[in-house]
Protein backbone atom coordinates (compact mmCIF):
# COMPACT_ATOMS: atom_id res chain seq x y z
CA UNK A 1 0.00 0.00 0.00
CA UNK A 2 1.39 3.58 -0.90
CA UNK A 3 2.29 6.12 1.55
CA UNK A 4 0.02 8.92 1.72
CA UNK A 5 2.50 12.19 0.98
CA UNK A 6 0.61 15.10 2.48
CA UNK A 7 3.39 17.39 1.02
CA UNK A 8 2.61 17.02 -2.07
CA UNK A 9 -1.16 16.71 -2.21
CA UNK A 10 -2.83 18.34 -4.75
CA UNK A 11 -6.25 20.14 -4.29
CA UNK A 12 -9.40 20.10 -6.67
CA UNK A 13 -10.82 23.14 -6.16
CA UNK A 14 -14.05 21.62 -5.26
CA UNK A 15 -16.13 24.60 -5.92
CA UNK A 16 -15.06 24.65 -9.40
CA UNK A 17 -16.08 20.97 -9.31
CA UNK A 18 -19.76 21.45 -8.32
CA UNK A 19 -20.12 25.05 -10.12
CA UNK A 20 -19.29 22.72 -13.44
CA UNK A 21 -21.87 20.21 -11.93
CA UNK A 22 -25.06 22.65 -11.72
CA UNK A 23 -24.29 24.85 -14.66
CA UNK A 24 -23.10 27.67 -12.80
CA UNK A 25 -19.97 28.11 -14.17
CA UNK A 26 -20.64 31.86 -15.12
CA UNK A 27 -20.45 32.54 -12.24
CA UNK A 28 -16.68 32.20 -12.10
CA UNK A 29 -16.06 35.09 -15.02
CA UNK A 30 -13.73 37.68 -13.38
CA UNK A 31 -13.21 36.35 -10.56
CA UNK A 32 -9.72 36.33 -9.46
CA UNK A 33 -9.51 33.42 -7.11
CA UNK A 34 -11.91 30.78 -5.82
CA UNK A 35 -11.93 29.20 -2.27
CA UNK A 36 -12.52 25.42 -2.27
CA UNK A 37 -14.70 23.78 -0.27
CA UNK A 38 -12.73 20.78 0.55
CA UNK A 39 -9.61 19.05 -0.89
CA UNK A 40 -10.41 16.03 -3.06
CA UNK A 41 -7.84 13.17 -1.87
CA UNK A 42 -7.29 9.78 -1.84
CA UNK A 43 -4.16 7.57 -0.06
CA UNK A 44 -1.30 7.99 -2.41
CA UNK A 45 -2.35 11.09 -4.38
CA UNK A 46 0.59 13.07 -6.01
CA UNK A 47 -0.20 15.43 -9.45
CA UNK A 48 -4.02 15.19 -9.79
CA UNK A 49 -4.28 17.62 -12.91
CA UNK A 50 -7.15 16.50 -14.83
CA UNK A 51 -10.31 15.86 -14.31
CA UNK A 52 -14.31 15.58 -15.89
CA UNK A 53 -17.49 15.33 -14.46
CA UNK A 54 -20.18 12.45 -15.11
CA UNK A 55 -23.44 13.79 -14.72
CA UNK A 56 -26.14 11.33 -13.34
CA UNK A 57 -29.12 10.73 -15.63
CA UNK A 58 -31.73 10.64 -13.31
CA UNK A 59 -30.83 12.27 -10.02
CA UNK A 60 -27.72 15.24 -10.50
CA UNK A 61 -27.08 14.87 -6.78
CA UNK A 62 -25.53 11.08 -7.44
CA UNK A 63 -23.02 12.77 -10.72
CA UNK A 64 -19.25 11.54 -10.09
CA UNK A 65 -16.21 13.92 -9.99
CA UNK A 66 -13.24 11.43 -12.20
CA UNK A 67 -9.60 12.57 -11.62
CA UNK A 68 -5.98 11.87 -13.09
CA UNK A 69 -3.46 11.26 -11.25
CA UNK A 70 -0.36 11.22 -13.15
CA UNK A 71 2.50 10.45 -10.61
CA UNK A 72 0.38 7.97 -8.79
CA UNK A 73 -0.28 6.92 -12.11
CA UNK A 74 -4.07 6.24 -10.95
CA UNK A 75 -7.90 6.93 -11.87
CA UNK A 76 -10.26 7.87 -9.27
CA UNK A 77 -13.62 8.48 -8.97
CA UNK A 78 -14.86 11.07 -6.46
CA UNK A 79 -18.76 11.50 -5.37
CA UNK A 80 -19.98 15.25 -5.00
CA UNK A 81 -19.56 15.11 -1.20
CA UNK A 82 -15.86 14.29 -2.19
CA UNK A 83 -15.39 10.28 -0.59
CA UNK A 84 -13.52 8.36 -3.25
CA UNK A 85 -15.54 5.48 -4.69
CA UNK A 86 -13.45 3.72 -6.68
CA UNK A 87 -9.80 3.89 -7.63
CA UNK A 88 -7.24 2.03 -9.96
CA UNK A 89 -3.79 2.01 -11.36
CA UNK A 90 -3.18 1.96 -15.10
CA UNK A 91 0.40 0.01 -14.71
CA UNK A 92 0.33 -2.92 -16.47
CA UNK A 93 3.26 -4.58 -14.93
CA UNK A 94 5.58 -4.34 -11.54
CA UNK A 95 8.28 -2.82 -13.91
CA UNK A 96 5.97 -0.28 -16.20
CA UNK A 97 5.97 3.18 -16.14
CA UNK A 98 2.41 4.03 -17.88
CA UNK A 99 0.15 6.93 -16.50
CA UNK A 100 -2.94 8.47 -17.58
CA UNK A 101 -3.23 11.73 -19.30
CA UNK A 102 -5.82 13.81 -20.21
CA UNK A 103 -9.73 12.14 -19.59
CA UNK A 104 -12.69 13.23 -20.89
CA UNK A 105 -16.30 11.80 -21.02
CA UNK A 106 -19.29 11.73 -23.55
CA UNK A 107 -22.75 9.71 -23.36
CA UNK A 108 -24.81 7.84 -25.61
CA UNK A 109 -22.22 5.64 -26.93
CA UNK A 110 -23.50 2.83 -28.83
CA UNK A 111 -22.64 -0.35 -28.12
CA UNK A 112 -24.61 -3.45 -28.90
CA UNK A 113 -28.29 -2.52 -27.95
CA UNK A 114 -27.20 -0.36 -25.13
CA UNK A 115 -26.38 3.33 -25.30
CA UNK A 116 -23.23 3.81 -22.52
CA UNK A 117 -21.30 6.73 -21.18
CA UNK A 118 -18.18 6.17 -22.02
CA UNK A 119 -14.74 8.05 -19.90
CA UNK A 120 -11.30 7.74 -22.07
CA UNK A 121 -7.66 9.15 -21.30
CA UNK A 122 -4.81 8.56 -23.08
CA UNK A 123 -1.97 6.40 -21.24
CA UNK A 124 1.21 7.91 -21.96
CA UNK A 125 5.02 8.09 -21.20
CA UNK A 126 4.88 4.10 -20.89
CA UNK A 127 6.93 1.10 -21.69
CA UNK A 128 4.49 -0.75 -23.65
CA UNK A 129 2.68 0.61 -26.52
CA UNK A 130 0.75 4.22 -25.98
CA UNK A 131 -3.06 3.65 -26.37
CA UNK A 132 -6.36 5.35 -25.43
CA UNK A 133 -8.18 3.64 -22.84
CA UNK A 134 -12.05 3.56 -22.40
CA UNK A 135 -14.08 2.90 -20.15
CA UNK A 136 -18.06 2.67 -19.18
CA UNK A 137 -19.55 4.46 -16.21
CA UNK A 138 -22.41 2.07 -14.54
CA UNK A 139 -24.80 4.23 -13.77
CA UNK A 140 -26.33 1.76 -10.43
CA UNK A 141 -22.82 1.56 -8.90
CA UNK A 142 -21.31 4.91 -10.67
CA UNK A 143 -18.09 3.00 -11.24
CA UNK A 144 -16.03 2.49 -13.78
CA UNK A 145 -15.72 -0.47 -16.43
CA UNK A 146 -13.03 -0.81 -18.65
CA UNK A 147 -14.85 -1.55 -22.05
CA UNK A 148 -12.30 -1.14 -24.87
CA UNK A 149 -10.19 -3.84 -26.73
CA UNK A 150 -6.90 -3.05 -26.59
CA UNK A 151 -5.98 -2.04 -29.95
CA UNK A 152 -6.58 1.54 -29.78
CA UNK A 153 -3.02 2.35 -30.63
CA UNK A 154 -1.48 5.96 -30.86
CA UNK A 155 1.56 7.54 -31.94
CA UNK A 156 3.59 9.02 -28.36
CA UNK A 157 0.99 10.86 -27.23
CA UNK A 158 0.62 13.58 -24.70
CA UNK A 159 -3.12 14.60 -24.00
CA UNK A 160 -6.63 14.08 -25.73
CA UNK A 161 -10.03 15.02 -26.00
CA UNK A 162 -13.36 13.62 -27.37
CA UNK A 163 -15.56 14.71 -29.76
CA UNK A 164 -19.22 13.37 -31.10
CA UNK A 165 -20.00 14.65 -34.40
CA UNK A 166 -23.35 17.03 -34.98
CA UNK A 167 -23.67 15.35 -38.20
CA UNK A 168 -22.92 11.96 -38.19
CA UNK A 169 -23.26 11.05 -34.23
CA UNK A 170 -19.85 9.07 -34.64
CA UNK A 171 -17.60 9.49 -31.87
CA UNK A 172 -14.04 10.45 -32.15
CA UNK A 173 -10.81 10.80 -30.41
CA UNK A 174 -8.31 13.53 -30.70
CA UNK A 175 -4.56 12.88 -29.45
CA UNK A 176 -2.15 15.46 -29.02
CA UNK A 177 2.03 14.90 -28.86
CA UNK A 178 4.84 15.89 -26.39
CA UNK A 179 7.38 14.98 -29.43
CA UNK A 180 6.57 17.57 -32.28
CA UNK A 181 4.57 14.28 -33.87
CA UNK A 182 1.56 16.45 -34.48
CA UNK A 183 -2.29 15.16 -33.73
CA UNK A 184 -4.18 12.05 -34.37
CA UNK A 185 -7.84 11.69 -34.91
CA UNK A 186 -9.40 8.46 -34.08
CA UNK A 187 -12.98 7.37 -35.11
CA UNK A 188 -14.29 5.09 -31.76
CA UNK A 189 -16.59 2.31 -32.28
CA UNK A 190 -18.15 -0.97 -31.58
CA UNK A 191 -15.78 -4.08 -32.43
CA UNK A 192 -19.08 -5.91 -32.79
CA UNK A 193 -17.82 -8.33 -30.10
CA UNK A 194 -19.21 -5.80 -26.72
CA UNK A 195 -15.71 -3.56 -26.98
CA UNK A 196 -15.20 -0.47 -28.15
CA UNK A 197 -11.96 -0.19 -30.38
CA UNK A 198 -10.71 2.66 -32.72
CA UNK A 199 -8.78 3.57 -35.72
CA UNK A 200 -6.75 6.69 -36.65
CA UNK A 201 -8.66 8.69 -39.79
CA UNK A 202 -6.94 11.90 -39.75
CA UNK A 203 -3.84 13.58 -38.41
CA UNK A 204 -1.40 17.07 -39.32
CA UNK A 205 1.63 18.27 -38.26
CA UNK A 206 1.63 20.68 -34.71
CA UNK A 207 4.57 21.82 -32.47
CA UNK A 208 4.42 20.41 -28.70
CA UNK A 209 1.10 20.06 -27.54
CA UNK A 210 -1.14 18.88 -25.21
CA UNK A 211 -4.59 20.26 -24.26
CA UNK A 212 -7.47 19.24 -26.36
CA UNK A 213 -11.24 19.70 -26.27
CA UNK A 214 -14.05 19.64 -28.76
CA UNK A 215 -17.63 21.82 -29.11
CA UNK A 216 -19.84 19.24 -30.28
CA UNK A 217 -22.56 21.55 -30.74
CA UNK A 218 -20.82 23.73 -33.52
CA UNK A 219 -18.49 20.62 -34.69
CA UNK A 220 -14.54 22.75 -33.41
CA UNK A 221 -11.74 20.99 -31.57
CA UNK A 222 -9.18 23.44 -29.73
CA UNK A 223 -6.00 22.12 -29.48
CA UNK A 224 -3.68 24.21 -27.22
CA UNK A 225 -0.17 24.62 -28.55
CA UNK A 226 2.43 24.99 -25.66
CA UNK A 227 4.62 27.92 -27.68
CA UNK A 228 2.00 29.61 -29.62
CA UNK A 229 -1.52 29.69 -28.10
CA UNK A 230 -5.60 28.35 -28.44
CA UNK A 231 -5.51 27.38 -31.68
CA UNK A 232 -9.18 26.26 -33.61
CA UNK A 233 -9.87 23.14 -36.30
CA UNK A 234 -12.85 21.53 -37.77
CA UNK A 235 -13.41 18.80 -35.87
CA UNK A 236 -14.83 16.67 -38.83
CA UNK A 237 -12.37 14.15 -40.33
CA UNK A 238 -12.77 14.36 -43.87
CA UNK A 239 -12.31 18.66 -43.15
CA UNK A 240 -9.46 20.88 -44.35
CA UNK A 241 -6.74 21.06 -41.38
CA UNK A 242 -6.51 25.06 -41.65
CA UNK A 243 -6.44 26.35 -38.24
CA UNK A 244 -7.81 29.92 -36.66
CA UNK A 245 -5.32 31.49 -33.47
CA UNK A 246 -8.25 31.98 -30.75
CA UNK A 247 -5.95 32.84 -27.58
CA UNK A 248 -2.18 33.95 -28.42
CA UNK A 249 0.51 33.64 -26.17
CA UNK A 250 1.89 37.15 -25.19
CA UNK A 251 -1.57 38.50 -25.28
CA UNK A 252 -3.91 39.14 -22.54
CA UNK A 253 -1.61 38.02 -19.71
CA UNK A 254 -1.44 34.44 -21.54
CA UNK A 255 1.82 33.31 -20.65
CA UNK A 256 4.06 30.36 -22.70
CA UNK A 257 3.52 26.93 -21.81
CA UNK A 258 -0.45 26.83 -22.98
CA UNK A 259 -1.31 23.53 -21.68
CA UNK A 260 -5.15 23.38 -21.60
CA UNK A 261 -8.76 24.12 -23.02
CA UNK A 262 -11.38 23.80 -20.37
CA UNK A 263 -14.74 23.42 -21.30
CA UNK A 264 -18.74 22.91 -20.22
CA UNK A 265 -20.98 22.44 -23.22
CA UNK A 266 -20.49 26.03 -24.81
CA UNK A 267 -17.84 27.68 -23.31
CA UNK A 268 -14.34 27.55 -23.56
CA UNK A 269 -11.34 29.32 -22.05
CA UNK A 270 -7.55 28.41 -22.47
CA UNK A 271 -5.10 28.23 -19.14
CA UNK A 272 -1.37 28.29 -18.73
CA UNK A 273 0.80 28.20 -15.74
CA UNK A 274 -0.24 31.57 -15.05
CA UNK A 275 -3.70 32.56 -14.23
CA UNK A 276 -5.61 33.81 -16.90
CA UNK A 277 -8.68 36.32 -15.72
CA UNK A 278 -11.84 34.40 -17.30
CA UNK A 279 -10.70 31.23 -17.66
CA UNK A 280 -11.43 28.27 -14.93
CA UNK A 281 -9.51 29.02 -12.25
CA UNK A 282 -7.54 25.00 -11.68
CA UNK A 283 -4.69 23.72 -12.30
CA UNK A 284 -6.81 21.13 -14.95
CA UNK A 285 -5.32 20.87 -18.24
CA UNK A 286 -8.78 19.49 -19.34
CA UNK A 287 -11.66 20.32 -16.73
CA UNK A 288 -14.91 18.68 -18.77
CA UNK A 289 -18.54 18.93 -18.08
CA UNK A 290 -20.91 17.83 -21.06
CA UNK A 291 -24.91 18.32 -20.69
CA UNK A 292 -27.10 15.52 -21.36
CA UNK A 293 -29.04 15.64 -24.43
Amino acid sequence: MRTFRSTRRTVIPFLVALALATGSILAFCGADVVQPRFPLTFEGMLDTDDMCIWIHPTDPSLSTIIAADKSARSIVVYDLSGDVLQTFSVLRTETALEQPGNIDLRYGFPLGDELIDIVAFNQRSGSTLRSIHVYMVDPETRLLLRIDDGNIATHRNYGMGLYKSPSTGKFYAFATSEKREGVEQYELFDNEDGQITGTRVRSWDQEKCEGAVADDELGYVYICEESSGAWRYDAEPGASTERTLIAAVGENGFKKDAEGSPSTTRVMAATSSSRVRGAIPSSSTIASRRMRT
